[in-house]
């Protein structure tokens, strides 16, 4: 995906690691300066499921490739899976997803509409 100031951003990664790369890469490039950079992936929400209940998560948790090292990051307003999350500068948005676990986000069941924001620490989004 392109975006407006025409850096370019690469997401991916295969699951299974003697044919590929590890799941959750995540690259920015910059055609300026002709450089690729590590960034950092931001996880959101999330459900479980077994055969005892169904939940969905609040959890918010950030990945720094370049230090190895996963961070625990202040919890999202609600519980939700199946959302969308963006950064706009330093706010984290989140939008929609279902608010209990069990299916698919636009399966019957809560979902929710609502749209949150959060602001987090400089330098969090990088």
């Amino acid at each position: 995906m392109r975006s407006r100031c025409g850096k370019m951003y690469v997401i991916g990664g295969f699951g299974y690691m003697p044919f590929g790369n590890p799941p959750g890469l995540l690259y920015e490039y910059d055609p300026g300066p002709d450089k690729w950079t590590k960034k950092k992936i931001f996880v959101a929400g999330g459900e479980v499921q077994n055969e005892r209940y169904s939940a969905a998560f609040r959890s918010l948790e950030s990945y720094d490739p370049v230090a190895n090292r996963w961070d625990i990051l202040p919890s999202l307003p609600g519980a939700v899976h199946g959302n969308a999350v963006a950064f706009i500068g330093n706010r984290l948005h989140t939008v929609s997803g279902k608010m209990e676990g069990g299916g698919f986000a636009d399966a019957p069941g809560k979902a929710t509409a609502d749209h949150s924001v959060m602001e987090m620490p400089a330098g969090g989004t990088q």
